[in-house]
């Protein structure tokens, strides 16, 4: 009984206030867009996506997994302790931001020809990415502690600024799809200091050297670089070879289709941020009824993730075409394909997480890395055949491929009822 109402209270409140402040968070810009797309074109949405693939992949270096670690070590060390790892975080955040605007100083007319975009932007996706590492550090506590709340509000302010600036920057003064990018990196500086502000008041930031703690960070971390990496290039890689295959108004049209279709990832994203704490609480010492009960939990979240997404294939297929405007008429047909493929991306990360716990961060990496292969040979085949479609079509076909592979790898570290959990019900 005490489980069944841990279900039923503790999850699912947790998991209605992400869900609630997911949706205000993700919301705004998407519901905003029938307003930028009658001022940025399909080819200005192509440079706004290049923009946005080279800061994630910023993003994969910067910390070096520190998010990650603070997510584990959490729930391994005590609390004196732990806000000692946490600084040191921070020292590798800083020497890892410091290295990488070198390596951009040094290749940046490279890079610059093989984004197309000007090469002060390449400094500016530093900064963001950086900004951007702060703020999930401070988020991540709050994940941590599981107060949704707080995690909700500061991503829902940071939003609204970030839409605020991009509109007046794009609308009132036509700085085009530089107003956007120049709103977002500005909401995020701003945010940067907040969360200094606010880890300084709760006592986070304490610059004692540990050189075992920066060890046992980079340890975790390290391993998920290529995991990260190979993450990255299923997503990233789509825009890169539509851009060089098909042109910049494909990848802006894939562009905009994608953040449709995400809407899928993000409400996976914010039933794991309820999911993952309740589920690596009853790893520690789990009896039989904890597995059953994270059996269920699993299988309900995995429903609720493939009904989303074909409620929102059907309704992109009939009215997106309205909700776009007329450059972006080819969209509909697109957002089926993608919501299924962010569909089993958010199930497969939900796996993930077992082996994130079990510290097996080097198993995630080498079958991201062979599915990743998958993807790059399914893409440029389908984008050649069959344009932006076919694009879309290779990211569900790699995604489901992924999912099956972490699933099986889930059940040689954890023995958890998968099938005989029916067998009991």
């Amino acid at each position: 009984m005490d489980t069944l109402k841990w279900f039923n209270n503790k999850f699912i409140n947790q998991s209605f206030t992400y869900l609630v402040f997911g949706a205000l968070t993700r919301g705004i810009p998407f519901f905003l867009l029938p307003i930028l797309t009658r001022y940025l074109d399909t080819s200005a949405y192509g440079l706004i996506a290049m923009f946005m693939t080279f800061v994630s992949a910023v993003s994969i270096f910067l910390g070096v997994g520190g998010i990650e670690a603070v997510g584990v070590y959490f729930f391994r060390m005590e609390r004196g302790q732990f806000k000692l790892f946490f600084g040191n975080v921070l020292v590798i955040w800083f020497f890892s931001s410091l290295g990488i605007l070198i390596f951009i100083y040094l290749f940046n007319e490279p890079l610059s020809l093989l984004l197309n975009i000007q090469g002060r932007w390449l400094f500016a996706g530093v900064i963001l990415a950086s900004a951007q590492f702060v703020i999930l550090l401070s988020l991540s506590l709050w994940q941590c502690e599981q107060n949704a709340r707080a995690f909700g509000i500061y991503q829902v302010f940071q939003m609204v600024l970030d839409i605020c600036l991009s509109l007046i920057l794009v609308i009132h003064f036509g700085m085009g799809w530089e107003g956007r990018v120049t709103g977002i990196i500005t909401a995020a500086l701003f945010f940067l200091c907040g969360s200094f502000f606010i880890l300084v008041g709760r006592g986070f930031i304490k610059w004692e050297f540990k050189p075992d703690y920066i060890k046992n960070s980079l340890n975790l971390g390290v391993p998920l670089i290529p995991y990260k990496f190979s993450s990255w290039a299923m997503l990233s890689l789509v825009p890169f070879f539509i851009t060089h295959i098909k042109g910049l108004p494909s990848t802006g049209l894939y562009w905009v289709t994608y953040q449709i279709g995400y809407i899928v990832l993000i409400f996976a994203s914010e039933i794991m941020r309820a999911y993952f704490p309740q589920v690596f609480e009853r790893l520690k010492d789990s009896t039989d009824e904890d597995k059953r009960q994270i059996v269920r939990l699993t299988y309900i979240c995995f429903a609720a993730i493939l009904a989303v997404a074909v409620m929102l294939g059907f309704i992109s297929y009939h009215f997106l075409h309205i909700f776009l405007g007329p450059d972006f008429i080819d969209a509909a047909s697109l957002v089926a394909w993608l919501a299924l493929g962010q569909a089993l991306s958010g199930m497969q990360s939900l796996l993930g997480q077992f082996l994130l716990y079990g510290k097996k961060t080097s198993w995630l990496s080498i079958i991201m890395s062979v599915a990743v292969l998958i993807h790059a040979c399914l893409c440029y085949f389908l984008i050649k055949v069959s344009g932006v479609l076919g694009a879309t079509q290779a990211t569900a076909v790699s995604y489901f491929i992924l999912f099956v592979v972490t699933w099986a790898l889930t059940t040689k570290i954890y023995k958890l009822p998968w099938i005989t959990f029916f067998k009991t019900t």
